[in-house]
């Protein structure tokens, strides 16, 4: 899922923190291991909940677990943060990814869904960049700036998430 906090955060990390290579690669590993454990649980709950009813709350709590990161002080929040974010943005994406796949005429889901993968890497590659930039431009300080710009972001996206599902509904 694209993040606001990709290049951002680990300049924070490094400059702020002073955390080590080391222990970023641990908290990237943690929320990775966080993500396989969200993606066996969708597996196993998915049938129990539809689309409709699992789009907003996702997208809210991806907007919460954004806000998070306010608290993103020692290696002990960072644990904790970076695992429930790898768990939320799993859980997201394989909601979207569900939602396109189901939504895709017969025969081009794979199709469908590499150009959502597409449009992900974009929307990454460009929210570091201008992340990155805002960052260098404006100190470390704008770091918890580009956390709430993320969240409302993100939360934005649940005002449009019930008309979309309506309108995938009716074709």
């Amino acid at each position: 899922m694209p993040d606001f906090h990709d290049k951002p955060l680990y300049y924070y990390r490094i400059d702020v923190l002073h955390f080590s290579p080391n222990l970023i690669g641990w908290l990237k590993a943690a929320a990775a291991a966080a993500g396989f454990a969200a993606a066996f649980i969708y597996y196993r709950g998915r049938p129990r909940c539809s689309l409709e009813w699992l789009i907003v709350p996702s997208i809210l709590l991806n907007a919460a677990g954004a806000l998070a990161y306010l608290l993103y002080a020692s290696p002990v929040s960072a644990v904790f943060i970076d695992v429930a974010d790898g768990f939320l943005a799993t859980i997201l994406g394989l909601v979207l990814m569900e939602i396109a796949v189901k939504s895709s005429p017969s025969g081009s889901e794979a199709f469908t869904l590499s150009l959502l993968l597409s449009v992900f890497n974009f929307a990454d590659a460009v929210s570091d960049y201008f992340g990155a930039l805002l960052y260098d431009s404006y100190t470390a300080s704008f770091f918890f700036h580009l956390v709430w710009i993320n969240a409302a972001c993100t939360a934005a996206t649940a005002l449009i998430a019930p008309s979309l599902m309506r309108w995938i509904g009716s074709k």
